[in-house]
């Protein structure tokens, strides 16, 4: 598998972008008690997730970069669907959005983040 397909199937799938084959978290998306809960170590190749302190500062960002698109993408289904919303409905709309993706997009943020420091190793395929 090439690199390209190798960080975004770990994206995609919250796995270790190294070996692709363990979950980066130890729970659920949306069981809240534990949603940024992730693991030290990769349990297959034993890559380490937690590099350094601060290291996931740099993944607000990206988390940024995440929310700006979805406004973006949310404004541009509510013009072309032509409707007259006000812009505090629109607002309102967007953040009730917001959050029930909030889960998705810390994670997101995080998995994207590990992936830009972090390649994919062929000697995993066999394993």
């Amino acid at each position: 598998m090439d690199k390209g397909k190798a960080r975004l199937k770990s994206i995609l799938s919250f796995k270790c972008p190294k070996c692709l084959k363990e979950d980066l978290f130890e729970s659920k998306i949306y069981q809240l008690s534990s949603l940024g809960k992730m693991k030290d170590r990769c349990p297959h190749c034993k890559e380490n997730f937690m590099p350094e302190p601060g290291f996931y500062f740099g993944a607000m960002y990206v988390s940024y970069a995440l929310i700006t698109g979805q406004f973006i993408l949310l404004f541009s289904i509510v013009h072309l669907l032509n409707l007259d919303w006000k812009i505090w409905e629109f607002i309102s709309f967007f953040l009730v959005v917001l959050v029930i993706l909030a889960p998705i997009n810390f994670r997101l943020s995080r998995v994207i983040w590990l992936n830009i420091f972090v390649s994919y190793d062929q000697r995993y395929d066999n394993m």
